[in-house]
């Protein structure tokens, strides 16, 4: 009979106490078992760490989407003033000033490669220190060329900052 866990962030404390309580009832159970609760003790630890990774993740995804936003805003800001030359209007007078959308945005990639750089490099770390027959040379080779492209597309970014406008 296995216990329906809740999905609900509040609650987080109370599903580690129920988790803490199963793996003791399962121990107390099942007698061939030794030391279980020190293995369960690190996948729990493992999977608050894989946790707090993909919140990383899921952050820089939204700062992405923002800088995003803030280039889709800054195109329409400039067809609007090209529009304003044609027709010799000044409706672009009226949007917000988007001159320096293009340096925000841009370092607001730089922060979003940066911490995906860091996420890419600790993944090449822990499989690199791997010993033994764990070890996985194409988990590692797969990890180090995430990494290091991630470090190309950084240094790409950084180099573009001196092409923006303003």
């Amino acid at each position: 009979m296995k216990k329906e866990s809740k999905n609900n962030c509040k609650d987080s404390q109370n599903s580690k106490e129920e988790i803490n309580k199963d793996s003791m009832h399962k121990n107390s159970s099942n007698s061939k078992t030794t030391g279980n609760s020190a293995e369960n003790e690190i996948d729990y630890e493992a999977l608050i760490a894989q946790v707090n990774q993909l919140n990383l993740s899921f952050d820089t995804l939204l700062v992405i989407l923002t800088a995003i936003l803030l280039n889709i805003y800054y195109v329409y800001y400039t067809r609007t003033q090209v529009l304003d030359t044609i027709n010799n209007t000044k409706c672009a007078e009226l949007l917000i000033d988007g001159t320096k959308i293009p340096r925000i945005s841009n370092a607001m990639f730089l922060y979003a490669t940066a911490i995906f750089l860091e996420i890419n490099y600790s993944n090449y770390e822990k499989l690199d220190s791997v010993q033994g027959e764990q070890r996985d040379i194409k988990a590692i080779n797969t990890a180090y060329r995430a990494f290091f492209s991630t470090l190309l597309v950084l240094i790409a970014t950084a180099m573009s900052r001196s092409n923006l406008e303003v």
